[in-house]
């Protein structure tokens, strides 16, 4: 029996490239224990949730797939993003057209998105990356919870619902409950 050699070469790396991909995406969001999370300085102007999970992300590969993203949905990449409950999820996203074109090739590490959740459209996000990280809404008709940067390190982000988050204190010193 001959087998040939090319169609061996071309399954082989078929399946490095599909398990290469399979990792990258689980890989743009790593978990921190307690322990690195009791190490962290939280920014004082920060409202800090009640209660939280905190992620260390890959800037540089995020930046890179969200750099793909055109204007329109047709246009939109796949992100995979963690949620409050430390799971994944993906949303197909785009440009959302708040930082213009001229804005963005003057200032490249500002840029602003929209999307969707793939699985369930009616889940939306809003992402940012600016010079201090990256922040994000997403809203449904359950819940609304937040990815943001209120560390001192931009790469790292928690993860928390908005019903987890305290009275602002202004509006605690202003008011009486």
């Amino acid at each position: 029996m001959v087998i040939n050699t090319r169609i061996i070469y071309t399954l082989y790396f078929m399946i490095l490239i599909s398990c290469v991909g399979t990792q990258s995406a689980d890989a743009l969001w790593i978990i921190l224990d307690t322990e690195e999370v009791e190490a962290l300085l939280f920014k004082s102007d920060a409202d800090i949730p009640d209660k939280y999970d905190i992620y260390r992300f890959q800037t540089d590969r995020i930046s890179r797939a969200l750099r793909q993203a055109g204007r329109t949905h047709d246009q939109g990449v796949l992100l995979v993003l963690p949620d409050p409950y430390q799971d994944s999820i993906t949303f197909k996203i785009w440009k959302s057209g708040v930082v213009s074109e001229a804005l963005e090739k003057k200032h490249p590490s500002l840029a602003s998105y929209q999307g969707y959740h793939v699985a369930d459209a009616t889940v939306k996000i809003r992402l940012d990356i600016l010079q201090s990280g990256l922040e994000a809404m997403v809203t449904s008709t359950r819940e609304t919870w937040f990815i943001s940067s209120v560390t001192k390190k931009k790469d790292v982000c928690i993860v928390y619902k908005k019903s987890s988050l305290p009275a602002r204190k202004w509006f605690r010193e202003n008011n009486e409950f």
